[in-house]
């Protein structure tokens, strides 16, 4: 129910469908460097929370890993979640990785269990708050020498109150909008550099018009930016 020009600038899309697709089967558009437009859809609302987040993993990683040698992936809020899952699966395709994050007991455990699971494969942790000024450019710094040919923006953080009363909304801008940002830059950079790479933000449906989220105007606006 969603069809794109191959440039991506002419989006048509049946919105009373689109909307009905969203509550029924809670789909994820991803549009990415190489991928005109995929459609991943998860099981039904039943199945639990946790099994479709590892489906939809799956079906990403699927889509835009491939076997790797001496490359490097970059996974932004590795601790728990989404970038935890993915950075296993980059290990697992054959890419050494950096892994971020704020906890490092928890980066910790992650790196043991990629060093467990796939011998060979090396790990870097990376503990560094990004919403703090030069968070995101200590980070790219921390991979200097390193063949980065692959960048999971990941790291973000939900704020869901009245503008008015959220005293956090600059914190959470910092995060999901300029940090992100300047990831990309400098790692993009780097990659054109070496002659590719791919770079993949994590955005929500909360982003998009038709779905929304009441009292969440400044991170929908975050996420739709992403």
């Amino acid at each position: 129910h969603l069809r794109c020009s191959r440039d991506m600038k002419k989006p048509v899309v049946n919105t009373r469908t689109f909307c009905e697709n969203v509550a029924k089967n809670w789909p994820l558009y991803i549009c990415s460097s190489g991928i005109s437009a995929l459609q991943l859809r998860t099981a039904p609302r039943r199945a639990p929370l946790l099994r479709r987040h590892q489906h939809m993993l799956k079906l990403l990683i699927l889509g835009l890993l491939r076997s790797a040698s001496s490359e490097w992936c970059v996974v932004t809020g590795a601790s728990s979640g989404i970038g935890e899952h993915l950075a296993l699966q980059a290990a697992e395709r054959g890419y050494d990785v950096v892994l971020h994050g704020r906890r490092r007991g928890a980066l910790h455990r992650l790196k043991k269990a990629i060093e467990a699971q796939y011998p060979g494969r090396s790990t870097k942790m990376v503990v560094e708050d990004l919403a703090t000024q030069r968070g995101a450019q200590r980070v790219h710094a921390a991979c200097k020498g390193l063949d980065v040919r692959l960048l999971f923006s990941t790291a973000g953080v939900a704020r869901v109150q009245p503008v008015v009363d959220d005293d956090g909304i600059d914190a959470m801008l910092a995060l999901n909008v300029r940090a992100s940002t300047e990831l990309c830059r400098r790692f993009g950079r780097d990659m054109a550099e070496a002659g590719g790479g791919r770079v993949v933000l994590t955005a929500s449906l909360v982003g998009v018009p038709a779905h929304g989220c009441a009292g969440a105007a400044a991170y929908a606006a975050s996420k739709a930016y992403l």
